[in-house]
């Protein structure tokens, strides 16, 4: 078992730079919002899979696959709005121990983050595709 070829090396890196940069992203992200909405925020990560799988890989997702993610992009879309529009009635220090900076760029951040790591996972499953 002598080195590794530079295909092999390239196979390897550029999975694991799409996951540093997802990760920088997000802890970008994180220090801008409470964890509750970072949480439930990395749910975009479904909803960027089965756009990417559907336009790069080809893959046709059946009518019901497509319904749930329909729900989650509501559910997310419901989640982001609790930091743009903060309810009236809630304290200024409720769950916001810790955060610096803007809530809507930190969404916009974890969002990104989501976006780079669905990345990952369709080229890594094209990857698999390939080798099997």
């Amino acid at each position: 078992a002598g080195p590794f070829s530079l295909s092999t090396i390239a196979v390897l890196a550029i999975p694991s730079t799409f996951d540093l940069v997802a990760t920088a992203l997000a802890n970008i992200g994180l220090a801008m919002i409470s964890v509750s909405v970072y949480q439930l925020m990395k749910c975009t990560v479904i909803i960027f899979v089965a756009i990417l799988k559907s336009r790069f890989l080809g893959i046709k997702l059946d009518g019901f696959m497509w319904c749930g993610v329909a729900i989650n992009m509501v559910a997310v879309c419901l989640v982001a709005s609790t930091t743009f529009f903060p309810s009236g009635d809630s304290q200024p220090d409720d769950d916001d121990h810790g955060t610096t900076g803007s809530p809507e760029l930190g969404v916009l951040f974890i969002v990104l983050s989501c976006l780079v790591q669905s990345g990952q996972y369709v080229y890594e499953e094209k990857v698999m595709d390939e080798s099997a």
